[in-house]
């Protein structure tokens, strides 16, 4: 009787982390809103939210234990390529996506990320693809959809680009959670996050152009919200879920974070004045029920 709670206990508190990310993530859109209304470029934001969050992990580390820096010179190409994909890549493909499409397109397109992920996890991870995944992510990605439906006085015609914009989004972003997961055998958590942000702001870094981040002039508002959008939807976000990952299968934590949208449109009813429709409240009730049911027990 207590063997079996005790053994509950940390697969609950890793899906009470995937939560607390995607509450955190959902935050994301409210900074991005504030600092585009200030002038700033998407590839000015997407810099800074790696680069800050990378300095908090840095300190953290420096802080709590050196030893943290300590891995395989082998290893580095993997974090490098880590890195690149989900973090520079993914930044800069997501929020291309963002600029040639919809919010609510590009983010629909972004959340088909747990369809991406479970099939990866089932293809290199040996992740059991069961009946009760299916379902949860069936009832996940139909609550995603109805949430962020475009408003029918606002049509969006489609086209190829902003489909394969969103769909690349959805694989680099999925693929956090697969490298993570390889990544988390091996390494703490927190040495993952800096070397995995550390690579990433590099790239984006070189994206940018030395000559351009040395023109910047930012207003002291808009360092506010750049340490914002640093902190809240990256550095404790990014910890929470790769934290997670040691506790919960990549495939299950990738639906619970479908919870993200909920969180988003809640913020953005009571930031931005944007209402809450009936289908958006029948979404999120399934977005949240597909998180309950992806912590069931597997299915053979």
């Amino acid at each position: 009787m207590n063997s079996g709670r005790f053994k509950t206990a940390p697969v609950l508190k890793g899906y009470l982390l995937v939560a607390l990310a995607a509450v955190l993530w959902g935050t994301l859109g409210i900074f991005a809103r504030y600092l585009y209304r200030l002038g700033y470029e998407p590839q000015v934001v997407v810099f800074f939210r790696a680069a800050i969050a990378f300095g908090g992990f840095l300190i953290w580390v420096l802080l709590l234990d050196k030893g943290l820096f300590r891995v395989a010179a082998a290893d580095l190409p993997f974090f490098a390529l880590y890195g690149f994909v989900s973090i520079s890549l993914f930044y800069t493909v997501y929020f291309f996506t963002l600029k040639i499409t919809p919010v609510a397109v590009a983010t629909i397109l972004l959340y088909t990320a747990p369809i991406f992920v479970n099939l990866m996890a089932w293809a290199f991870l040996g992740e059991r693809m069961t009946a009760g995944k299916l379902q949860a992510l069936a009832l996940a990605v139909l609550g995603v959809f109805l949430i962020i439906r475009t408003p029918a006085g606002n049509p969006w015609r489609f086209n190829w680009l902003s489909l394969a914009g969103g769909l690349a989004s959805a694989v680099t972003y999925g693929l956090y959670s697969i490298f993570g997961k390889k990544a988390l055998v091996r390494y703490h958590p927190m040495t993952i996050l800096v070397y995995t942000l550390g690579f990433g702001s590099l790239f984006l870094a070189m994206f940018l152009g030395p000559s351009r981040l040395l023109t910047l002039h930012l207003a002291p508002q808009g360092w506010v919200l750049l340490v914002g959008v640093g902190t809240v939807p990256t550095l404790l976000s990014f910890w929470a879920y790769t934290r997670a990952l040691q506790l919960v299968e990549a495939g299950r934590a990738s639906i619970v974070a479908t919870l993200e949208p909920v969180a988003a449109t809640v913020f953005a009813m009571i930031f931005l004045g944007e209402g809450l429709s009936h289908w958006q409240v029948l979404g999120g009730m399934l977005v949240i029920g597909g998180a309950l049911l992806a912590q069931g027990k597997n299915k053979a």
